[in-house]
C-alpha cells in the first residue's frame, strides 16, 4: 500500500506496455476503484523535463472521451499515475477475447472511431499530438464509454504551424512523415494516418503489415501504396469466404485518412463531417454495451490481462522464430515466406527516438495497387457533410471541478510560458507528495 495524503493499495497487474505496467488499485478515502500506471523512467529517452511538462498538461485535460487522470508522484524511478479504470479494458483486448478476425459491425466502428475523433479533435485544438494512436489506447469503462488513454509519447506544439521531429509511436501505425525523419518534422496530420489504421484494425482484427518484422514495416509503409480494406481482406481471406464487403463511406473514410502527403488528410474537425462519422451521432450512450460489450466473457480485468499476456508471449516466440535469419527488406510479390498473420499483433513497443536517420534512404518502384483503381472511385463522390456532424466538443477548462466520489486531484501551477510549467511530480500536496510505504 501508498500513501500519498490520500491510500491507495495495488491490486492485481491489468496491462503491460513498453515501459509501464498497469494494475487495478482502491482508493482507500472513498472505495472507489482506480487503475494506476507505473512508468520505468529508466526506459523512457524522453527528457525528464519534458515529460514533467506533459503530464502537467494532460492533468488539465477535460473531455468525457479522456482517460482522467486524478495524481501523479515519483517513487524512485518509477512514475506513478492514478487514473479513472476502464472496466472492459482496450478495444485491443476485446478484439483478441471475442473478435480476432475484426468487428463485424460498421455501426460499432463508426461509433467507436467518431468518440475518438471528438477526443482527437480536443488534442489538436488545444496544440497537442497523441503520437499513439491504436486499439490497445482506446479504452471502453463500465457505461460503455470510448476513452482515449496512454499519453506517454504525447507531444504539445508551441504553435499551430510547430511541428515535432521526434521518432515516436509504433510502427505499424505511423504515418510515414514520422517514418521518414525529414528536416520538416511532422504535425497533428500524423494522428489522422494512426487513426485511419486504427480504424482498419477494428474491422481485421489486426493493422496492416503486422505479420512483418519491425524493419520491413516501417519500409512497406513508406514504398507501398497505402492499404485499403479490401486489399487487407484479400490478405486475410484469400478466397473471402467470409463474403465480406465494405460500405464506400468507410472505404472513404480509410482513403481519406491514409493520404502520403499530410496536406492531403482532413482534420479531425472535418472528419467529424463525414458520412462515416455521420451513422454514429445519434446512437445511444448505452450502444456498445448492448451491441459489442454485453456478449463478452465473464472475466475479471487480471484474469483476462494473465490469459492474453500468456498468449501474446507464445505468439511472438513463434513469430521471431519464424522470422529469425530472413530479414529479407525487399518487397517484390514474390517474397512472401509464407508466414501465417497476426490476428491481433501489438506487442507493446512503442519506438521514441531522436535519432535523424531516414527509413526512406533505399526508395524504389513498386508494382501497382491493384486495388487503387477502386480506391480513387471512392474518391469521386462527396463524402463531407457541409453541416457540424459532431456533437459540439467542449471548451479547454484548465481546472476541472472535482467528483465527492474521484480521488482529489491537485491543480498544476501552469506559467504563461510553456518552458516554465512547473512540474506535479514530487511536489508536497494532496495526491502528488512523498510517498511513504505502510
Amino acid at each position: 500500500m501508498i500513501k500519498c495524503e490520500i491510500e491507495i493499495e495495488l491490486g492485481a497487474q491489468i496491462g503491460r506496455g513498453a515501459s509501464a505496467d498497469v494494475y487495478e488499485a482502491v482508493c482507500k478515502e472513498n472505495g472507489r476503484r482506480v487503475a494506476v500506471k507505473v512508468i520505468n523512467l529508466d526506459s523512457v529517452e524522453t527528457d525528464i523535463d519534458e515529460f514533467r511538462r506533459e503530464i502537467a498538461v494532460m492533468m488539465l485535460a477535460d473531455h468525457e472521451n479522456i482517460v482522467k487522470y486524478h495524481c501523479s508522484f515519483l517513487n524512485g524511478s518509477k512514475l506513478w499515475l492514478v487514473s479513472n479504470i476502464a472496466s472492459y479494458g482496450s478495444c485491443l483486448d476485446i478484439l483478441r477475447t471475442a473478435h480476432p478476425q475484426g468487428i463485424f459491425n460498421e455501426e460499432i466502428i463508426s461509433y467507436i472511431i467518431y468518440k475518438c475523433l471528438q477526443a482527437i479533435e480536443y488534442f489538436h485544438r488545444n496544440g497537442q499530438i497523441h503520437r499513439d494512436l491504436k486499439a490497445a489506447n482506446i479504452l471502453l469503462d463500465a457505461d460503455g464509454r470510448v476513452l482515449l488513454g496512454d499519453f506517454g509519447v504525447t507531444r504539445t506544439l508551441g504553435s499551430a504551424k510547430s511541428m515535432a521531429r521526434t521518432f515516436v509511436g509504433t510502427p505499424c501505425w505511423m504515418a510515414p512523415e514520422v517514418l521518414e525523419q525529414s528536416s520538416t518534422g511532422y504535425d497533428v496530420k500524423a494522428d489522422i494516418w494512426s487513426l485511419g489504421v486504427t480504424a482498419m484494425e477494428l474491422a481485421h482484427g489486426s493493422p496492416p503489415y503486422a505479420r512483418w518484422p519491425t524493419m520491413k514495416v516501417m519500409l512497406m509503409i513508406l514504398q507501398n501504396e497505402p492499404p485499403t480494406l479490401s486489399s487487407m481482406q484479400k490478405e486475410k481471406d484469400p478466397t473471402n469466404k467470409s463474403k465480406r464487403k465494405f460500405s464506400a463511406s468507410f472505404n472513404n473514410f480509410i482513403a481519406s485518412c491514409l493520404k502520403k502527403k499530410p496536406e492531403d488528410r482532413p482534420s479531425a474537425e472535418r472528419l467529424l463531417k463525414h458520412k462515416f462519422i455521420k451513422q454514429a451521432r445519434k446512437k445511444a450512450d448505452d450502444f456498445l454495451i448492448t451491441h459489442l460489450l454485453a456478449s463478452l466473457p465473464t472475466e475479471t480485468l487480471a484474469d483476462r490481462f494473465s490469459r492474453i499476456d500468456r498468449s501474446s508471449s507464445t505468439h511472438e516466440e513463434q513469430k521471431q522464430a519464424t522470422h529469425r535469419g530472413k530479414f529479407d527488406l525487399t518487397l517484390d510479390e514474390d517474397s512472401d515466406d509464407g508466414v501465417a498473420d497476426d490476428s491481433s499483433s501489438d506487442d507493446g513497443r512503442t519506438f521514441t527516438s531522436g535519432r535523424s536517420g531516414s527509413a526512406s534512404s533505399n526508395r524504389r518502384s513498386l508494382h501497382a495497387d491493384p486495388d487503387s483503381a477502386k480506391a480513387e472511385s471512392y474518391e469521386s463522390e462527396d463524402f463531407f457533410s457541409s453541416t457540424d456532424d459532431g456533437e459540439p466538443v467542449p471548451e479547454y477548462i484548465p481546472h476541472p471541478p472535482q467528483t465527492a466520489d474521484a480521488p482529489a486531484a491537485a491543480s498544476p501551477v501552469v506559467d504563461n510560458d510553456p518552458n516554465l510549467i512547473r512540474s506535479r511530480l514530487g511536489r508536497s500536496r494532496r495526491g502528488v507528495g512523498r510517498l511513504v510505504r505502510l
